[in-house]
């Protein structure tokens, strides 16, 4: 390898999926480790799931390893600010699918929170509709699998367009423009 080639796994690289001691692997730029400065409040993640059983022979890897390595340079090249994947440790028998949350510092501004999609759409080339979620409800304890049918803010469609849900009409989604 050149010099000036950097290899495509980071040195650090942790295959999530192999990883039974941590439930979760975090990564965060360079340029933001001051979370402090930061609001709590305001921050969302887009949630990516993949299936976590199945290994490519190809890769020697599961599709959620592989997109977690694709998020993890997103991270480091500083397009996200931070992200998280969900590792063997926390993998019960009858879960066959992984999640990665990748996060934005501020869920009302809709243009990062399009850009931060758009890039995750690209590096890992997200088959289906991605929804954006706020922490506010994830600690709130506010999640599909137990009932919260609509908790999901936004929406990211495979045609790069980004919808945001109806504040009454929970189940309905309205385009966002710029």
């Amino acid at each position: 390898m050149e010099a000036s080639q950097k290899p495509f796994f980071s040195p650090n690289f942790i295959v999530p999926m192999k990883e039974t001691k941590q439930r979760w692997i975090y990564v965060a730029s360079d340029t933001h480790e001051n979370l402090d400065d930061i609001d709590p409040s305001t921050i969302g993640k887009w949630l990516l799931f993949y299936d976590n059983v199945n290994i490519c022979k190809a890769r020697g890897m599961t599709q959620h390893d592989y997109a977690w390595s694709c998020i993890q340079k997103l991270v480091e090249n500083d397009v996200l600010f931070s992200a998280k994947c969900s590792t063997a440790c926390d993998n019960e028998p009858e879960k066959s699918m992984g999640v990665i949350c990748c996060y934005t510092q501020n869920y009302s501004d809709k243009k990062d929170v399009k850009r931060a999609a758009d890039a995750i759409r690209q590096a890992v080339h997200f088959p289906r509709d991605m929804f954006y979620k706020t922490d506010n409800d994830t600690r709130a304890g506010k999640y599909r699998y137990t009932g919260s049918k609509f908790v999901s803010i936004y929406k990211h469609t495979i045609e790069n367009r980004m919808y945001e849900r109806d504040g009454v009409l929970k189940y309905k989604w309205h385009e966002i423009t710029f």
